[in-house]
């Protein structure tokens, strides 16, 4: 994991333990935790639906998409994806 990934993940985690959102690492972070050998493209939480709306207006400058349904190629969930450049010196 790079330092940017790194800054983002414990930028998010705090805020998520901040609010006392209860959250789950998912997706490649995860995987990786548990031994898989693959690059890191982004960093997934699943969160319970009723603390979304809260961290969503928390969170809406960074925020690249609309929380909603998605049905994809390989997804059919609800979510936001957030985008979070640690590259630009801003303070979060």
């Amino acid at each position: 994991m790079n330092s940017n990934s790194k800054e983002a993940l414990l930028w998010i985690i705090q805020i998520l333990n901040d609010k006392k959102i209860p959250y789950q690492i998912v997706g490649g972070l995860a995987a990786r935790l548990h031994g898989v050998d693959r690059p890191l493209a982004d960093i997934d939480f699943d969160i319970p639906i009723e603390y979304a709306s809260d961290l969503v207006n928390f969170l809406s400058p960074y925020i690249s998409k609309p929380f909603k349904h998605y049905i994809e190629e390989l997804w059919d969930i609800e979510y936001t994806p957030l985008s979070i450049d640690f590259r630009s010196g801003n303070s979060y």
